[in-house]
């Protein structure tokens, strides 16, 4: 048969693929690893996992897999989490512990999340604990025999080095109304809420004082629906006023907001906030 498209095709083009130079996904990693180990795989919320760091990482999550959970070749393992650095772990792991990968959209339903995971049959889901009141409606539905939350306090260590502050404890208020909240799949509002958080706090922990208004009213209602009406100005002018009400100095808030003094003191003359 003649292949009358490759008439087509510009000068140049092969008429064939070249065979592909790895033979899974796995082995593309492990290439990477080997290859280039210092140099940056994954940035995220002003962190930079690089490919070293994401060797070891997914090795121990992969032997975790294997030897504690009882995972072997072949079986699912089904991640509900939004764009996090903990995602690249668990996918290398899986892939390096021989298991399929079931992506879950965390907007899903109880009754989206029931049907997918019945359907692909994953014995394992690796979760935001955001989205966990989600899952625990239905997991007896399904084939779920562990359930591996990553929380959200994993965030706070980048956001404290950030700020030079120690790494704070969640107290138990704001912990609940943390997990309540519903982020829809928003990881940028989930530390942008922990960031403020850690501004604002006085002590050695984080309160459900310091935490915003639409994360303490029930669902997010009324209060989120405020908020998100006010132009992006007016929530950080809200923010600064609050960090310097809390604050002794002006070069105290600035370094709590991890600005430059002068540049404070602007924003409070523009504001009025004298």
């Amino acid at each position: 048969m003649r292949k009358v498209w490759l008439d087509s095709y510009p000068e140049g083009i092969p008429a064939e693929l070249p065979p592909a130079p790895f033979r899974s996904v796995r082995e593309l990693f492990e290439q990477a690893f080997d290859a280039w180990p210092d140099r940056p795989a994954y940035h995220n919320m002003g962190t930079t996992l690089n490919y070293r760091q994401l060797d070891e990482l997914s090795m121990k999550f992969a032997c975790f897999l294997q030897q504690s959970l009882g995972l072997v070749r072949g079986e699912r393992v089904a991640v509900m989490m939004p764009n996090l650095l903990q995602y690249p772990v668990v996918l290398c792991g899986a892939f390096r512990a021989g298991l399929v990968l079931v992506n879950v959209n965390p907007l899903y339903t109880s009754r989206e999340l029931e049907h997918q995971l019945s359907d692909s049959g994953a014995r394992c889901i690796v979760i935001l604990e955001n989205f966990a009141h989600t899952l625990d409606k239905v997991v007896a539905n399904t084939d779920i025999d562990h359930v591996v939350t990553t929380a959200v306090g994993d965030l706070l260590e980048v956001l404290a080095t950030r700020h030079r502050r120690p790494l704070p404890a969640i107290e138990p208020a704001a912990r609940e109304a943390l997990v309540a909240y519903d982020w829809p799949g928003n990881v940028r509002e989930l530390a942008n809420a922990l960031e403020r958080a850690l501004v604002l706090s006085r002590g050695d922990g984080i309160t459900a004082e310091s935490l915003p208004d639409a994360v303490l009213a029930p669902a997010g209602g009324a209060a989120r629906a405020s908020t998100e009406s006010l132009s992006l100005e007016d929530v950080e002018r809200r923010h600064v006023q609050q960090v310097l009400a809390s604050s002794a100095t002006l070069e105290e808030a600035a370094t709590r907001l991890g600005i430059d003094p002068t540049t404070l003191w602007r924003k409070r003359k523009r504001w009025g906030l004298d």
